[in-house]
């Protein structure tokens, strides 16, 4: 059952649905979207703070006017957990079903209306997280550029065993500068990536 596309998952799957009932799934889908929306409307009601696209379900937003994650780093006080993507640095939430019982939404607006202030009190320090997709918060840079080439270079060349005995061997111009240049930049990779700090990768509200 398992794999790199689980069969247990599917199975799972497969219960829930049949323990809920097509009626139970619509109720349940019912209930997030509606949370969803209710959680955009409190984002939108900040004139600093911007949804990203058409969102459902899953919304994400930034801001023009300060680091969004000094947003992340208050609601993270508050026991929200946020993704955070870049280009443009922006939080993301998956809303779910715990996201759905009484009070969630209304407890999201309220902190949400104190992490904008806290944004705005500390917008000019750089905030304690950063993003988690997309590489470089910001944006790429050219070091970074030169970084993920150099390795992704690296990978693709290196031979797979030792087919033609050439272990030891010594490498060829281009793999001994993508080789010098990946060890230039271990192990926190290029300048310009912040430091990764672990967080949870799910975005959940205080139970």
């Amino acid at each position: 059952m398992e794999g790199s596309r689980s069969g247990g998952l599917i199975a799972a799957t497969w219960a829930a649905m049949v323990q809920l009932g097509h009626q139970g799934y619509l109720g349940y889908a019912k209930q997030i979207f509606e949370t969803s929306f209710a959680m955009q409307d409190a984002v939108r009601s900040h004139r600093q703070l911007r949804i990203v696209g058409h969102p459902t379900f899953l919304f994400s937003f930034t801001s023009d006017d300060f680091d969004i994650y000094h947003v992340n780093d208050f609601m993270r006080q508050r026991g929200w957990r946020f993704n955070g993507p870049a280009v443009p640095n922006a939080l993301h939430m998956a809303v779910t079903r715990p996201q759905t019982q009484t009070g969630v939404a209304a407890s999201f607006a309220e902190d949400l209306a104190d992490a904008v202030a806290y944004a705005n009190d500390h917008a000019g320090e750089a905030a304690q997280s950063g993003a988690i997709y997309g590489g470089v918060a910001g944006g790429m840079t050219d070091d970074a550029d030169e970084f993920i080439r150099a390795v992704m270079a690296d990978m693709l060349d290196a031979p797979v065993g030792d087919p033609a005995g050439l272990r030891g061997a010594a490498p060829t111009r281009r793999q001994g500068r993508v080789r010098r240049h990946v060890r230039r930049h271990e192990p926190y990779g290029p300048p310009g990536f912040p430091e990764m700090k672990a967080r949870p990768s799910l975005s959940t509200a205080t139970q």
